[in-house]
Protein backbone atom coordinates (compact mmCIF):
# COMPACT_ATOMS: atom_id res chain seq x y z
CA UNK A 1 0.00 0.00 0.00
CA UNK A 2 0.99 3.61 -0.30
CA UNK A 3 2.39 5.35 2.73
CA UNK A 4 2.83 9.22 3.91
CA UNK A 5 4.77 10.23 6.31
CA UNK A 6 5.06 13.50 8.48
CA UNK A 7 7.54 14.07 11.35
CA UNK A 8 8.43 16.97 13.10
CA UNK A 9 7.47 19.46 10.24
CA UNK A 10 5.97 23.05 11.19
CA UNK A 11 3.13 24.24 8.72
CA UNK A 12 1.95 27.99 8.98
CA UNK A 13 -0.14 30.42 7.86
CA UNK A 14 -0.72 28.21 4.67
CA UNK A 15 -4.16 28.79 2.59
CA UNK A 16 -6.06 27.01 -0.20
CA UNK A 17 -9.75 26.13 -1.09
CA UNK A 18 -9.71 22.75 0.33
CA UNK A 19 -6.98 22.11 3.42
CA UNK A 20 -5.12 25.10 4.46
CA UNK A 21 -1.70 22.54 5.39
CA UNK A 22 -2.35 19.33 3.77
CA UNK A 23 -4.83 17.22 1.83
CA UNK A 24 -4.12 13.57 1.49
CA UNK A 25 -5.80 10.93 -0.51
CA UNK A 26 -4.58 7.57 0.82
CA UNK A 27 -4.63 4.30 -1.61
CA UNK A 28 -4.03 3.43 -5.10
CA UNK A 29 -5.98 2.00 -7.95
CA UNK A 30 -5.88 -1.80 -7.62
CA UNK A 31 -4.42 -2.17 -4.42
CA UNK A 32 -5.71 -4.00 -1.64
CA UNK A 33 -2.99 -3.46 0.78
CA UNK A 34 -3.64 -1.29 3.94
CA UNK A 35 -2.42 2.54 3.05
CA UNK A 36 -1.05 4.55 6.27
CA UNK A 37 -0.94 8.23 6.63
CA UNK A 38 1.68 9.25 10.05
CA UNK A 39 1.85 12.48 11.17
CA UNK A 40 4.23 12.51 14.54
CA UNK A 41 6.11 15.77 16.45
CA UNK A 42 4.27 18.22 13.97
CA UNK A 43 2.85 21.95 14.43
CA UNK A 44 0.07 23.20 12.42
CA UNK A 45 -0.78 26.86 13.08
CA UNK A 46 -2.42 29.48 11.28
CA UNK A 47 -3.62 27.81 8.47
CA UNK A 48 -6.75 28.76 6.80
CA UNK A 49 -9.31 26.10 4.59
CA UNK A 50 -11.34 28.61 2.23
CA UNK A 51 -13.64 25.87 1.32
CA UNK A 52 -12.87 22.91 3.16
CA UNK A 53 -10.94 22.15 6.40
CA UNK A 54 -8.59 24.94 7.64
CA UNK A 55 -5.67 22.25 8.37
CA UNK A 56 -5.51 18.80 7.31
CA UNK A 57 -8.36 16.86 5.50
CA UNK A 58 -7.52 12.98 5.05
CA UNK A 59 -9.37 10.40 3.12
CA UNK A 60 -9.32 7.48 0.93
CA UNK A 61 -8.53 7.41 -2.67
CA UNK A 62 -11.68 7.16 -4.94
CA UNK A 63 -9.37 4.25 -7.04
CA UNK A 64 -8.56 2.18 -3.61
CA UNK A 65 -12.08 0.21 -3.26
CA UNK A 66 -11.46 -2.36 -0.86
CA UNK A 67 -8.08 -1.53 1.37
CA UNK A 68 -8.15 0.13 4.47
CA UNK A 69 -6.61 3.48 5.65
CA UNK A 70 -4.66 3.66 8.56
CA UNK A 71 -4.23 7.13 10.50
CA UNK A 72 -1.96 8.07 13.04
CA UNK A 73 -1.72 11.32 14.28
CA UNK A 74 0.75 11.62 17.61
CA UNK A 75 2.63 14.38 19.98
CA UNK A 76 1.11 17.06 17.60
CA UNK A 77 -0.47 20.29 18.26
CA UNK A 78 -3.31 22.16 15.49
CA UNK A 79 -3.39 25.85 17.16
CA UNK A 80 -5.80 28.72 15.05
CA UNK A 81 -6.41 26.99 11.68
CA UNK A 82 -9.76 27.97 10.19
CA UNK A 83 -12.43 27.00 8.00
CA UNK A 84 -15.21 29.05 7.85
CA UNK A 85 -18.32 27.03 5.64
CA UNK A 86 -20.65 24.89 7.59
CA UNK A 87 -20.19 21.12 7.79
CA UNK A 88 -15.90 21.38 7.59
CA UNK A 89 -13.07 21.22 10.40
CA UNK A 90 -11.14 23.49 11.95
CA UNK A 91 -8.15 21.77 12.42
CA UNK A 92 -8.27 18.29 11.64
CA UNK A 93 -10.99 15.91 9.18
CA UNK A 94 -10.76 12.37 8.90
CA UNK A 95 -13.22 10.84 6.27
CA UNK A 96 -13.94 6.94 5.39
CA UNK A 97 -15.49 8.60 1.95
CA UNK A 98 -14.67 10.90 -0.95
CA UNK A 99 -17.28 13.10 -2.06
CA UNK A 100 -18.27 12.20 -5.42
CA UNK A 101 -17.74 8.08 -4.42
CA UNK A 102 -19.41 8.14 -0.96
CA UNK A 103 -19.00 4.48 -0.77
CA UNK A 104 -16.78 3.97 2.47
CA UNK A 105 -13.47 2.12 3.11
CA UNK A 106 -12.57 0.79 6.47
CA UNK A 107 -10.71 3.32 8.64
CA UNK A 108 -7.94 3.09 11.48
CA UNK A 109 -7.80 5.94 13.52
CA UNK A 110 -5.37 6.62 16.50
CA UNK A 111 -4.92 10.23 18.14
CA UNK A 112 -2.50 10.40 20.73
CA UNK A 113 -1.48 13.42 22.94
CA UNK A 114 -2.79 15.92 20.37
CA UNK A 115 -3.82 19.69 21.13
CA UNK A 116 -6.71 21.34 19.06
CA UNK A 117 -6.01 24.46 20.34
CA UNK A 118 -8.67 28.21 19.34
CA UNK A 119 -9.23 26.57 15.89
CA UNK A 120 -12.54 27.50 14.04
CA UNK A 121 -14.60 26.01 11.51
CA UNK A 122 -18.60 25.25 10.87
CA UNK A 123 -18.90 22.15 12.19
CA UNK A 124 -15.66 20.35 14.48
CA UNK A 125 -14.06 23.15 15.74
CA UNK A 126 -10.64 20.76 16.24
CA UNK A 127 -11.28 17.56 15.19
CA UNK A 128 -14.22 15.95 13.00
CA UNK A 129 -14.20 11.91 12.23
CA UNK A 130 -17.03 11.13 9.77
CA UNK A 131 -18.06 8.38 7.79
CA UNK A 132 -19.08 3.95 7.60
CA UNK A 133 -16.24 1.70 9.31
CA UNK A 134 -14.25 3.81 11.21
CA UNK A 135 -12.61 2.72 14.52
CA UNK A 136 -11.39 5.58 16.39
CA UNK A 137 -9.38 6.24 19.61
CA UNK A 138 -8.70 9.39 20.82
CA UNK A 139 -6.29 9.33 23.66
CA UNK A 140 -4.71 11.85 25.55
CA UNK A 141 -5.77 15.02 23.77
CA UNK A 142 -6.50 18.40 24.86
CA UNK A 143 -9.42 20.73 23.46
CA UNK A 144 -9.37 23.97 24.45
CA UNK A 145 -10.69 27.43 23.01
CA UNK A 146 -12.32 25.76 19.93
CA UNK A 147 -15.27 27.31 17.85
CA UNK A 148 -17.55 26.69 15.19
CA UNK A 149 -21.01 28.34 13.66
CA UNK A 150 -22.82 25.06 14.19
CA UNK A 151 -22.16 22.14 15.97
CA UNK A 152 -19.08 20.14 17.54
CA UNK A 153 -16.87 22.79 19.11
CA UNK A 154 -14.03 20.39 20.15
CA UNK A 155 -14.87 17.28 18.31
CA UNK A 156 -17.76 15.90 15.61
CA UNK A 157 -18.32 12.66 15.20
CA UNK A 158 -20.62 11.78 12.39
CA UNK A 159 -20.24 8.07 12.32
CA UNK A 160 -22.52 5.66 10.41
CA UNK A 161 -22.74 1.85 10.06
CA UNK A 162 -19.95 0.16 11.78
CA UNK A 163 -18.40 3.12 13.05
CA UNK A 164 -17.14 3.64 17.14
CA UNK A 165 -15.33 6.15 18.80
CA UNK A 166 -13.31 6.04 22.30
CA UNK A 167 -12.47 8.99 23.56
CA UNK A 168 -9.66 7.79 26.79
CA UNK A 169 -7.63 10.64 29.13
Amino acid sequence: GSHLRIEDCSFYENSAHTAGAILAYSGRQGEDAPHSITIEGSVFQGNTGTYAVGGVYLMPSSYARESEMVVSVTDSVFESNDCPVSGNAGALYIASYVDNHPEARPVEVLIDAVEFVINTGGNGGGLVIAGDEISAVVRDARFEGNYVGDEGGALDFRGGDGSQVSVQD
